[in-house]
């Protein structure tokens, strides 16, 4: 089974975490980003501040960039 990275980056804290996996495809590869994703916005328990960013990238076996997704907030005042 093909190896995927995952990179969680929080720019603002200067934060970076890695793990990597054996997966079945790429599309097995963008179901675990999404489920990460969910349980790491759940874990914020409303930490999760104006101006605060994070993504998460998936990289495939050649450390290429497969899908990344990105959450950020802003304020309106």
């Amino acid at each position: 089974m093909p190896l995927y990275s995952f990179n969680i980056i929080e720019p603002n804290r200067i934060r970076m975490a890695a793990i990597s996996l054996e997966l079945e495809s790429d599309e097995a590869a963008w179901e675990e980003a999404t489920m990460t994703c969910s349980e790491l916005m759940k874990g914020f328990n409303g930490g999760f501040r104006p101006g605060d960013e994070w993504r998460l990238e998936v990289l495939d076996a050649s450390e290429q960039p497969l899908y990344s997704v990105r959450i950020s907030s802003a304020g309106q005042r």
